[in-house]
């Protein structure tokens, strides 16, 4: 009988741990049967291989012309699914938190405690709560400021010798990060020496950043000499935006309320965040999603106008048209104007789906399974959007290396499903600064377009790289003739 018994527990605890090992796989093991790669490293996954595809968007490219529509990947211990077809996306919509693990290179200058960061309730209310920043509303309310920089853009240009070429890149990050800090971030940024500084010790960190980000970099390796560089910009740029923060605190804490200035975000942060370092981070995190969106949205806007001079000439129509309509001493574009270019848009959505300028987005369920194309996927898998594939890929963009804005005609756009041109994300927490980016874009290219013909200076600048990170931006500065519109 005892030995019965010792037999039958033997094989009780035989049969549980095989059934314990079968439901929670070891780490590394792929814990769904979603095709994809093995790790290449037991503790960096498969990052190794995005540093050695050039960057994250190239290597889902790569991922996904392997493995299909849907594909798996380690990101260091991190389990990952990434959907590479728009109609995946519908399976995915709900979810609402992000995997902090996929973005653990931003939290030297986001931190933990961004909006970014948070997830549950609390997330979604945050979001919901500094997105109010830039409603629809606020961007009507900042149109003024957007005309008065623009035109500023205009008359300087105006100096220009004819023939000469401007560095594109360089002149439309510095604009848009005035036309942010000039509308979001208050008193600091009245005076302009403060942008400029700003803008420098961000590009500096970004770049560095990044670089983490594809396994190029290791910024806290002893010895590193670029990696003590981004620790010492780190700070400077850290302790510009508590100068940011006081400047406005200081002015809001008088009772002249014509002493403060409109700064709905930095107001918005000032009134509801618990401390300095919260409003820290919100304002990183926003800097990181605004300025650096906008600016290269107006980047490859400009740039394939520049390359394509019948589509150039039809926009600067309909810019002439609509202008016409204007005072002619004083023109300035408001929210009725900005509906009446519609092929203008059609170009700004185009220069976004060709740019794969916002390559990646990610979400993350950490208590449930979830279904994707009939494949059980287990809690805590971070689900990647490759929005870089879904907008480049030909079932739904015939001759996707084709820039053609007539793919966002009216009519087109009616026989396409929404979720097949997502660039800005997908659900309640999609980016929350593109209403803002959009809003910028239409008034800069149109008092840009309506004054100036732009042509690429070299051959060289006809065929410009993109250079993939969080944002696209391109490879080597676009050098462009801006010569009067005749």
């Amino acid at each position: 009988m005892l030995i019965t018994f010792v037999i039958f527990a033997a094989v009780f605890i035989l049969g549980l741990v095989c059934f314990t090992i079968y439901l929670v796989p070891p780490a590394g093991k792929k814990q769904c049967s979603v095709p994809g790669l093995e790790p290449s490293d037991d503790k960096l996954g498969n990052i190794p291989d995005i540093t050695q595809a050039g960057s994250f968007h190239e290597f889902l490219v790569d991922l996904h012309e392997k493995f299909g529509s849907i594909a798996s990947f380690w990101y260091g211990a991190q389990f990952c699914v990434s959907l590479g077809e728009w109609k995946l996306f519908k399976d995915v919509v709900q979810l609402t938190d992000r995997p902090r693990s996929i973005f653990t290179a931003l939290e030297p200058l986001i931190g933990t405690r961004s909006v970014r960061s948070l997830n549950g309730p609390t997330g979604i209310s945050r979001h919901r709560l500094l997105s109010e920043a830039f409603s629809a509303k606020n961007c009507t309310r900042f149109l003024p400021e957007f005309n008065k920089i623009s035109m500023e853009l205009v008359e300087n240009w105006q100096n220009i010798p004819k023939d000469d070429h401007i560095p594109l890149h360089d002149y439309m990050m510095a604009l848009a990060i005035r036309l942010l800090t000039s509308t979001q971030l208050g008193a600091y940024f009245k005076v302009d020496a403060n942008t400029m500084e700003f803008q420098q010790l961000y590009e500096s960190v970004m770049a560095d950043l990044e670089a983490v980000m594809n396994g190029d970099l290791t910024v806290d390796e002893k010895g590193n000499t670029r990696g003590k560089m981004f620790q010492k910009n780190l700070t400077a740029f850290k302790t510009k935006v508590a100068d940011i923060i006081s400047a406005q605190r200081n002015p809001r804490n008088r009772t002249d309320s014509q002493a403060v200035p409109s700064a709905p975000l930095l107001d918005t942060l000032l009134t509801n965040s618990a401390d300095d370092e919260e409003i820290m981070c919100d304002i990183m995190a926003f800097v990181v999603e605004g300025f650096h969106s906008t600016g290269n949205l107006l980047t490859w806007t400009l740039y394939y106008l520049a390359i394509h001079p019948e589509i150039q000439d039809k926009v600067a129509k309909e810019v002439e048209k609509v202008f016409s309509k204007l005072d002619k001493n004083n023109p300035k574009v408001h929210d009725k104007d900005i509906k009446e270019l519609k092929y203008l848009g059609q170009v700004v959505d185009e220069a976004i789906r060709s740019s794969a300028m916002v390559p990646m987005a990610a979400r993350i369920d950490e208590t449930k399974d979830l279904k994707i194309g009939g494949f059980r996927i287990p809690p805590n898998t971070a689900i990647v959007q490759a929005l870089g594939v879904t907008l480049q890929e030909p079932k739904t963009f015939k001759e996707p290396n084709k820039f053609d804005p007539d793919r966002f005609s009216p009519e087109a756009t009616k026989k396409r499903n929404p979720l097949a041109f997502s660039p800005f994300g997908i659900g309640t927490r999609k980016c929350p600064g593109h209403k803002f980016a959009f809003s910028e874009t239409f008034v800069v290219v149109s008092h840009l377009i309506r004054k100036f013909t732009l042509t690429p200076a070299f051959e060289t600048d006809y065929f410009v790289e993109p250079k993939y990170g969080l944002v696209t931006k391109p490879e080597t500065e676009i050098w462009l003739k801006v010569n009067p519109r005749e």
